[in-house]
């Protein structure tokens, strides 16, 4: 009877596995591509649950949307939670693996006797939108960052709260920075608590610009803004007063080393690498005077923060002080402001909507290899903006681009920032880099570009240029309507490619008149073919005439 008891309670087990539909996948599969079968950003159910760092932040948002779905639904979490727990055994058998979960975690810590909820009423009820409008710098998505995570991390100076203290090589600048921010002190004549009480008023506002929350009490947030603020001002002063005099002071560690010098530059204009500009602006504002024998530059942060950039400023746009920025991120894209509107509008000669244009356009976009070979003409443009690329038939100007080592830096931060702040037709960085993974594929698109002097490759590698265009788009959200910059451009050179007759041309003009003996060859050809054929005439109205 016992047994027959036993195998009952197997087979009634065995009767509420089939309940199973969530599985871990199998080792061998996982072990393929690990990426695959991993959230990157947020975690539903138990498997993931606290498991990666990179899902933590999303927690934030999962509260503050429960917390909105009770109020939309005019219930309470004490009600939610007691019908899940009326229903933990069932969903429990619905996971493959013995979950390591006692009955009141996974019924989000509810108490033995069904008593209130403690803990998660507690942070659903408190929970506030995670992301508020002054948000403006981001960490940068795990899908985008795992593409290339030195393109997005400081190599020698930590700016902000992300970096601070992470890395042991960062460590070092911490006496530069340091010893500048005392500097800054002796040059404004004030004292360290003066600047910490101002900070300390901001903190509210400073804490509302990063993404992520910050495991940082008010007072390390504010001693870690005042340290790094103090020291851009003074690297600012310090770089205008070099400009001023054209050579750099021996004495200055961080300036007086050119490898140095450009790693701080390129460390500072990091997504993730920033403090509000605000924040300068304020500091600037109150403890700098307005009167200054530095020069009419020492008197506007911003045209201090151009000057220091001003390498990154390829076109040489000038800028008045009213310009408006977030951080060092947010100015070096407003060194490339959009193209104008013209490249933004799509004719209705397809017969297609806008969406379903930009589609098909961007499944057929050819290289400019294909392009030329299509008749298409390629000259550099003499436009300063970088982005505003232009087609006048059959010729496609595009200004010029140096690509150097920072090249990618630049790019991918420049589009980490639009992916994560802006919206829609704002994306003009995102979209330049997309038409030109379309036109640049391989090295031979890379040489001919270099040719026509549109590309200056100081990488010297040919392969390496065009792998770095390849790449950038990799895990980028492309709009899929006709928000993109280049909406009006890309059915423009997608019809002229398709125009078969633009093809004839170039092939006949490269195939058969390409120098003197072809050209020889072409028409003697063609002469024997008109009097074979004038003959055979000749010989048919013979022949109807007898």
């Amino acid at each position: 009877m016992e047994n027959s008891e036993h195998v009952i309670g197997v087979d009634a087990m065995a009767h509420e596995t089939r309940k199973c539909c969530i599985y871990r996948v199998p080792f061998d599969l996982r072990t393929l591509n690990e990426n695959a079968y991993t959230p990157k950003v947020v975690s539903i159910g138990p498997f993931h649950h606290n498991t990666l760092p990179r899902l933590f932040n999303m927690e934030r948002h999962k509260r503050s949307y429960c917390n909105a779905f009770l109020q939309r639904t005019q219930t309470t979490s004490d009600t939610w939670i007691r019908y899940i727990q009326s229903v933990e055994p069932e969903f429990r058998l619905c996971y493959s693996e013995t979950l390591h979960f006692s009955k009141e975690e996974m019924i989000t810590r509810i108490m033995e006797n069904g008593e209130r909820v403690i803990d998660i009423e507690a942070e659903v009820q408190k929970a506030e939108a995670p992301v508020t409008p002054e948000c403006c710098i981001y960490r940068v998505p795990f899908e985008i960052r795992r593409v290339n995570e030195n393109a997005y991390t400081p190599n020698v100076v930590s700016i902000g709260p992300y970096h601070h203290k992470t890395l042991p090589r960062l460590l070092n600048m911490q006496r530069h920075k340091l010893y500048y921010c005392k500097t800054v002190l002796e040059r404004t004549r004030t004292a360290s608590a003066s600047w910490i009480q101002f900070i300390g008023k901001m903190e509210p506002q400073i804490r509302c610009c990063y993404s992520d929350t910050l495991n940082f009490s008010t007072e390390e947030l504010v001693q870690t803004i005042f340290v790094d603020s103090g020291f851009i001002l003074e690297l600012f002063l310090r770089c205008h007063e070099a400009e001023r005099k054209g050579s750099w002071s021996s004495d200055d560690v961080c300036l007086s080393k050119p490898w140095l010098r450009t790693s701080i530059r390129q460390d500072m204009l990091l997504l993730e690498n920033q403090v509000p500009f605000f924040v300068l602006h304020n500091l600037y504002a109150r403890f700098f005077t307005t009167t200054s024998n530095e020069g009419d530059n020492n008197n506007n942060i911003i045209q201090l923060a151009i000057q220091y950039f001003d390498s990154y400023n390829h076109s040489k746009l000038e800028f008045d002080n009213e310009i408006s920025i977030s951080h060092f991120t947010d100015l070096i894209r407003t060194f490339h402001p959009p193209p104008p509107k013209p490249n933004r509008q799509l004719s209705d000669a397809t017969g297609l909507s806008e969406p379903d244009v930009v589609k098909e356009l961007e499944a057929q976009l050819p290289s400019v290899t294909e392009l030329s070979e299509a008749g298409m003409k390629f000259e550099v443009s003499e436009n300063k903006y970088l982005v505003d690329l232009k087609f006048e038939k059959p010729v496609l100007k595009i200004p010029k681009l140096i690509v150097d080592d920072v090249t990618e830096i630049l790019f991918r931060n420049m589009v980490a920032l639009e992916q994560c702040h802006y919206q829609g037709d704002q994306s003009h960085i995102s979209d330049y880099v997309q038409i030109m993974d379309f036109l640049v594929n391989t090295s031979t698109d890379v040489d001919f570009l270099v040719r026509k002097r549109i590309l200056i490759n100081l990488l010297g590698d040919s392969n390496s240029v065009a792998k770095l265009f390849n790449g950038l788009c990799n895990n980028i959200l492309v709009p899929d309507d006709s928000s993109s910059s280049y909406s009006g451009l890309l059915k423009e050179l997608n019809g002229f490619y398709q125009n078969r007759w633009n093809k004839w041309k170039w092939t006949l003009r490269h195939e058969y008149c390409k120098d003197p003996w072809k050209i020889a060859g072409t028409t003697a050809a063609i002469l024997l073919l008109t009097l074979a054929l004038v003959q055979t005439i000749c010989s048919v109205l013979q022949v109807k005439l007898q």
